[in-house]
């Protein structure tokens, strides 16, 4: 009788982590150097001139409470004023029973450069957004099983529009790039049953990467390493891995870890998944899936996770003369591509 009710039971303890105040947390992407703007809002701008990037991630396919979340973002690069402007609008569902936040944020940086060689952006963010559940999707206790109490007896529905605030800095030259962010610094109340208070956290993040050449007989190829290490609340989390791009193909395949073994939890190495990825790119468009293949306690239901990002930018002639250092957080283009430098 117990396992007829195991997947209600996971459904609702899953939502439960998405409503209780200590265990809000932001959507992940296992393709984080697709979403510039969402990492940090110092990554505003630093392109040829235009971007636009979209990235859709399917969490936990296995499982009836999966989450869907997705981000679209356009940034500018105001290179005769040193400035970089963004838009990014961000949609996540939560849950079998629909757990919905969307929200809009308006992001800024400035460029400082430091030599002829590294530039410095610092990045600030801000935006509006809506938390949003229908109570009478729920199943309690007390419609499963006879002579328990109700739960909960109110509205039939909860919402609440809430603000958010960030702020970031990154530092690159044309192999490297490293930064920080800080998002959610007013911690916004995300309460949505009355008389509650449900503080979003602080959410910390440092990212490092690179662009690396390696020359062969047969043509180059390059290494792009990335590493991010996030923490919001009591969680802590760890994502790196390697992707290869290749000079004369336009294919780029890469492995991520995703996990901190060295803290123990519930007894166990603390690990979530481990991600292959495989790319494209020609020239302004770069175009990434990933699969999560996870290890953690919840392999048998999870199903793995899926996730596609498209980036495209582009420019004109006189922006790139005033462009300067190029951030190395994509792969290369193909040379002989238009945007080949």
């Amino acid at each position: 009788m117990m396992m007829r009710f195991y997947p209600i039971m996971l459904a609702v303890g899953l939502m439960g982590l998405s409503i209780r105040p200590a265990l809000a947390q932001d959507p992940q992407f296992t393709q984080f150097y697709h979403s510039p703007l969402y990492l940090n809002p110092a990554f505003t701008g630093t392109t040829e001139q235009y971007r636009v990037a979209g990235n859709y991630r399917y969490q936990w396919t296995g499982l009836g409470a999966n989450f869907h979340s997705t981000t679209v973002g356009f940034d500018y690069n105001a290179a005769e004023a040193r400035s970089g402007f963004g838009l990014l609008l961000h949609h996540d569902r939560a849950g079998q029973l629909g757990l919905n936040t969307t929200g809009l944020n308006a992001l800024y940086s400035f460029l400082v450069p430091l030599s002829r060689a590294w530039q410095l952006r610092l990045g600030v963010q801000g935006g509006l957004a809506n938390r949003r559940l229908d109570f009478s999707d729920l199943v309690f206790v007390s419609q499963v099983r006879p002579g328990e109490p109700n739960v909960w007896e109110g509205p039939a529905g909860g919402s609440r529009w809430y603000t958010s605030f960030g702020a970031g800095l990154a530092v690159y030259n044309t192999n490297f790039w490293l930064g920080a962010a800080v998002h959610h610094l007013n911690q916004p109340d995300l309460a949505l049953l009355p008389g509650e208070a449900s503080g979003l956290p602080l959410k910390i993040s440092a990212h490092v990467g690179g662009n690396l050449e390696v020359g062969t007989l047969n043509g180059a190829f390059y290494l792009l390493p990335a590493v991010l290490y996030k923490q919001q609340g009591a969680a802590r989390q760890l994502d790196a891995g390697l992707r290869i791009a290749f000079e004369r193909t336009p294919l780029v395949l890469g492995a991520f870890y995703r996990g901190l073994p060295l803290l123990q939890s519930f007894g166990q190495p603390s690990q979530d998944a481990l991600a292959a990825t495989v790319g494209l790119r020609w020239g302004a468009l770069s175009f990434g899936y990933s699969y999560d293949l996870t290890i953690s306690g919840l392999q048998r239901y999870s199903g793995g996770s899926h996730e596609l990002a498209l980036v495209y930018q582009w420019g004109s002639q006189r922006t790139r003369r005033l462009r300067g250092v190029a951030c190395p957080l994509y792969e290369r283009p193909l040379q002989g591509s238009p945007n080949w430098q």
